[in-house]
């Protein structure tokens, strides 16, 4: 009966330890696909991942987002009031 038991609490523990990476890597598969579909719905627009850093309860990633077309380049910059 306390083997059972023990075993139960083992495995509960051990799930949750991994738990956080195996939803921090399914995060991160799905925005890596979400671009992906972008890319292949506008090719003007470019997003990739520089990093993804999973957490305990949070994920963090960073993306370069390349705008290829010049009229939306220049659009963005007399908005934002850059000189790049």
């Amino acid at each position: 009966m306390k083997k059972g038991l023990i075993a139960l609490i083992v495995v509960l523990a051990v799930l949750i330890f991994v738990s956080p990476g195996i939803i921090g890597r399914v995060a991160e598969e799905t925005v890596d696909e979400s671009f992906q579909r972008a890319a292949q719905e506008n090719a003007e627009i470019v997003v990739t991942s520089e990093s993804f850093d999973r957490g305990w309860f949070s994920s963090e990633g960073r993306h370069r987002i390349e705008i290829r077309d010049e009229a939306t380049q220049e659009l963005l910059r007399e908005i934002i009031g850059g000189d790049d």
